[in-house]
């Protein structure tokens, strides 16, 4: 009777097992499955992105000079993943993966999406492969989606030695006569109500920061690009600082980081040209750069507000070139001359 129930028990527990393995063999099945959907949804979400973007070159003259300007900065990629790149984001700079951001010292920030491009892996070849002709011990090459991210995503690991930080491709404007402007341009920021700080700004020239009134302005740079900068800086704080630019937010609610970039460097360019400083090298790409495939017609949108901000800023420092044009707009006006200039 024992031997009986316990064989019982052994047939019951083996049946128990080959149910097991068979919802297992069943669950991988699935899930093998679910893994070749998704890489497949990933080839044809790449190839449709690769799609969009040769359909772009392909529209005419300035498509194709934006990808040109663009490829400029991404010789380490294929053009196919240039135009992938491209596509999802017109305003990159510079791109890696995940890992590879982590081994420069530098972490995706959180949240931020990732751009999809193709990516090369090996495999050792199958058996019909070899019996193909393929050589067992060649690995076979093949390109597979892969995620980058850009360098405005990341920011520095805490505590790393030395993280990669991005240079800029756009050469500095050289030279020091233009000096005495920096002391004029201090004093129509103050007259703003804006302190000035003269120090290691990492990777940007300068920054203007709206919320604590300060505009810097990186002193490491030729004198002459400190003042490009300053002026660039002081075009953010009278187009876009909150007070500045309420009354036109009321025709333009939202200003994209492309438009700001584009206004300001635009009215730089205005100012600097107007006192005899040519920033074109520096200036018109970097406005290019940051119209990317808006191109000519987001310069053409931002050209009032270019002009409009060159004309107070020409104000702000005491121009002869720019007369107030009522009583309202001379009060408006930083107490400032130029005879500092002059007198150089």
């Amino acid at each position: 009777m024992a031997r009986s129930t316990t064989a019982r028990a052994t047939t019951t527990r083996a049946k128990n097992d080959r149910s097991k393995v068979a919802t297992q063999a069943t669950a991988t099945q699935a899930e093998t499955e679910a893994r070749a959907a998704a890489r497949a949804e990933k080839f044809d979400k790449a190839r449709a992105i690769l799609a969009g973007g040769l359909d772009g070159i392909g529209i005419g003259g300035e498509a194709l000079a934006a990808y040109l300007r663009f490829r400029s900065k991404f010789w380490r990629f294929s053009v196919n993943n240039v135009l992938m790149i491209l596509s999802q984001n017109p305003t990159a700079r510079y791109c890696m993966g995940f890992r590879q951001w982590i081994d420069n010292g530098r972490s995706v920030q959180k949240g931020e999406k990732s751009m999809m491009i193709w990516v090369p892996s090996s495999r050792k070849p199958t058996a019909a492969e070899i019996v193909l002709g393929a050589d067992p011990a060649e690995p076979l090459l093949f390109f597979m989606p892969g995620s980058v991210f850009d360098y405005a995503q990341t920011a520095p690991i805490e505590g790393h030695p030395n993280p990669l930080t991005y240079v800029c491709p756009i050469p500095v404007v050289e030279g020091d006569e233009f000096a005495p402007l920096l002391d004029t341009l201090t004093a129509a920021a103050v007259a703003l109500g804006f302190s000035t700080e003269f120090k290691d700004c990492g990777t940007a020239n300068g920054y203007a920061d709206c919320d604590n009134k300060i505009i810097a302005v990186d002193p490491r740079n030729p004198v002459n690009q400190q003042v490009k900068t300053f002026v660039h800086e002081l075009a953010h704080v009278i187009a876009h600082d909150s007070v500045s630019d309420r009354d036109r937010k009321a025709n333009r609610p939202t200003t994209s980081r492309s438009a700001k970039e584009v206004e300001a460097e635009g009215a730089a360019f205005l100012v600097c040209a107007s006192l005899g400083l040519d920033t074109s090298g520096y200036s018109l790409p970097y406005v290019l750069d940051w119209a990317g495939e808006s191109g000519s017609s987001l310069i053409i949108e931002s050209l009032t507000v270019i002009d409009k901000t060159a004309r107070e800023i020409l104000l702000a420092i005491g121009s002869p070139l720019i007369e107030p044009k009522s009583a309202a707009a001379t009060r408006r006006v930083a107490a400032v001359s130029l005879e500092a200039v002059e007198a150089d």
